[in-house]
């Protein structure tokens, strides 16, 4: 079972640019890469010679561009582990890799113009993945055969479900019966079937590493 993508943002505020500021944004995230006081001219915009305040989605847009175009060497270490973009003035960090990180992102207020606010948001925290194990199991056929006649094997697993006749006579052995019924049960598509010659045990095995699933079996005779 893998773990669940990490993603979180940073919600830019709209602001004001009184003044030229450059913008502080720290970067950690939890795997290694940690970058501290990198300025991004980001605050401000020149419209016609005239300074002017860049909304929260500027903001944001600019910080994506700065990462994936003007300064796209630098940065490769974060975006080859994360998908980054912006939604408005949303600055949204998804993992590529399906597992936790502890990844912070900070605009320090010390560092910053009084413009310059939002708020980190953690829109979803991965979990540990963990490596299952096939389940299997194993049903033991026994009792008496009185008479010859077709048998109706029914198998559940709350997700997949097979229906089979089988025919059964007086003269078989129980391992006879199990090769049958495991032949006939060949197709399913979560489980392998199996019966080892001799054994009167159908041997149900998962094909993937899951959860455990409760399974029913039934014999009815016709």
């Amino acid at each position: 079972m893998e773990g669940q993508q990490t993603i979180v943002s940073y919600k830019f505020e709209e602001g004001y640019a009184p003044k030229m500021s450059n913008f502080v944004f720290n970067i950690n995230d939890g795997d290694g890469f940690v970058t501290n006081n990198n300025f991004f001219g980001a605050t401000q915009k020149i419209v016609s010679g005239v300074p002017k305040a860049r909304t929260g989605e500027e903001v944001a847009a600019a910080i994506v561009e700065h990462f994936y175009v003007s300064s796209k060497k630098r940065f490769e270490p974060l975006t080859n582990k994360w998908d980054i973009k912006n939604e408005g003035s949303e600055l949204i960090f998804t993992s590529k890799a399906k597992k936790p990180y502890n990844i912070l992102l900070e605009v320090p207020e010390k560092e910053n113009r009084a413009e310059i606010k939002g708020e980190f948001l953690k829109q979803q925290t991965g979990i540990e993945d963990y490596v299952g194990v096939k389940q299997v199991n194993k049903v033991t056929l026994n009792g008496a055969i009185k008479v010859n006649g077709e048998t109706v094997i029914t198998f559940e697993d709350g997700e997949e479900r097979a229906e089979i006749t089988v025919t059964i006579l007086q003269d078989d052995s129980f391992a006879t019966i199990a090769k049958k019924v495991a032949s006939g049960l060949n197709n399913l598509n979560n489980w392998d079937v199996t019966n080892i010659d001799g054994s009167a045990e159908v041997i149900f095995t998962s094909k993937e590493a899951r959860a455990d699933k409760s399974i029913i079996f039934n014999i009815n005779n016709k």
